[in-house]
């Protein structure tokens, strides 16, 4: 098919379609809930076989889902609906953040889970990957690098979303806890300048995340990380999130280990929405 007079072409038109549809509350904001932790954490609460459809029909309202290729089955009840959320599969898994319990390595490693043309055939929106900087070997992070451009290229192709969980393999506060902005700020515009269409990073704190997503030209997303805190810091955090300008927020285990993930999905939603 011949470009439009404006230059559109099929996958440029299934991209826009498929990023409007994301931000398409009249906030313009999202809320992602992943359930992709099984590749990196195994089985824990709220991704056991009996538990899964249950939670992924109780994540129905998220503008968006993040899933493992496992996890694709269980969902689908939920993705079968006229108004589903845009899907994200995971396209690469990683152990840089493998606990020790788990077997966790110093520095861990990333590797392909899913290619972006099986995740397009399992009929995805689009697909996560991983950016790791601050290897002690430089040429691994060369390798992180030309796989998130490759992975932007064929989405390109075929007219799907990247988000790109950016991140660094060191810790990205000081002894005290305090938040490092300069390195969160060199790893997003990386990742966007690879080609992201979204980026997606640790939260910090409010004046933190306004000094980042300043230097993401795309839209910037705050992960919920481990869940480490009563739900109502984490809402908390996320509204911080999206006044110091993040577009939304990709919640996991906040949402999915709660008692009622419905509900913690819904106060998700009103704290990003406004």
């Amino acid at each position: 098919m011949m470009p439009g007079a404006d230059g559109t072409t099929p996958s440029s038109y299934a991209r826009r379609v498929r990023l409007a549809r994301l931000f398409s509350h009249p906030s313009g904001r999202a809320v992602i809930v992943a359930l992709a932790h099984g590749p990196l954490l195994g089985g824990i609460a709220g991704l056991a076989r009996s538990d899964a459809p249950r939670i992924a029909e109780a994540l129905a309202p998220a503008d968006g889902l993040v899933l493992s290729p496992a996890m694709l089955p269980a969902a689908e009840p939920v993705l079968a609906r006229r108004d589903r959320p845009v899907l994200f599969v995971l396209h690469r898994w990683q152990s840089v953040s493998r606990p020790a319990e788990l077997l966790g390595y110093e520095e861990g490693a990333t590797g392909e889970l899913c290619s972006i043309d099986e995740a397009a055939r399992w009929g995805a929106d689009g697909v996560m990957t991983y950016l790791y900087v601050g290897w002690d070997d430089p040429l691994r992070e060369a390798r992180e690098v030309e796989a998130v451009a490759k992975a932007a290229a064929r989405c390109r192709e075929l007219g799907l979303l990247l988000m790109v969980e950016s991140r660094a393999v060191r810790p990205e506060r000081d002894a005290d806890g305090v938040a490092r902005p300069a390195l969160a700020r060199y790893h997003v515009r990386l990742a966007a300048e690879l080609g992201a269409d979204l980026v997606k990073t640790p939260w910090m704190d409010r004046a933190s995340i306004g000094e980042v997503v300043e230097a993401c030209p795309v839209p910037l997303l705050v992960s919920g990380g481990r869940r480490e805190a009563d739900l109502s810091v984490a809402i908390g955090r996320a509204r911080e999130a999206v006044q110091g300008g993040a577009a939304g927020v990709v919640y996991g285990r906040y949402v999915f280990q709660d008692p009622d993930p419905g509900r913690a999905l819904a106060a998700l939603l009103e704290a990003v929405r406004g």
